[in-house]
């Protein structure tokens, strides 16, 4: 099998499982203060990116078991299951710019929501390539026989269908 065909249900998986980490990752944090025993102490408060683009972690697990499908399948089916790989990435994408739009308004993002983003991109990528690809693993090379030893009377030996006695009784 060549890389053109692994190449698209790798970018899905990675991007579905990189989608799943960084939604579960801490989109905000800011500087609080809280008094202990009297005394001000400083804390950070952060907030995960499921408070903010909770359904993107359910994108990106739709997305992990469409690339095993994309590795699976062939044909017009593979091509089917690629464009759905692509419209998870494009809802993945809406979800986390949503997300994001929310986040900056509680405070400074930090670098998980642009990795949800490029994650998002990388499925909806992954799925057009999977479409535009043609590439399709060969059939096995042991059961193919060039057309010069088709002749041969061992391979016309193989092929007829009378029954070998096998001396079982």
């Amino acid at each position: 099998m060549t890389r053109s065909f692994w190449a698209p249900p790798a970018l899905v998986a990675l991007g579905g499982l990189a989608l799943i980490v960084s939604t579960g990752a801490d989109w905000v944090t800011v500087a609080g203060r809280r008094a202990i025993g009297g005394v001000p102490v400083g804390e950070p408060i952060s907030a995960p990116g499921t408070d903010f683009a909770s359904t993107a972690i359910v994108a990106g697990m739709l997305a992990v078991v469409l690339a095993v499908l994309l590795a699976v399948l062939r044909r017009t089916v593979r091509r089917i299951v690629a464009a759905a790989a692509a419209a998870v990435g494009v809802s993945g994408v809406y979800l986390v710019v949503r997300g994001v739009a929310y986040a900056a308004s509680q405070g400074p993002l930090t670098a998980a929501p642009w990795v949800a983003l490029a994650a998002a991109v990388a499925l909806v990528a992954g799925g057009g390539l999977a479409i535009a690809s043609t590439a399709s693993p060969r059939p096995r090379g042991r059961y193919v026989v060039p057309r010069e030893q088709a002749g041969d009377d061992e391979w016309m030996l193989a092929a007829t269908d009378e029954d070998e006695p096998t001396g079982s009784g």
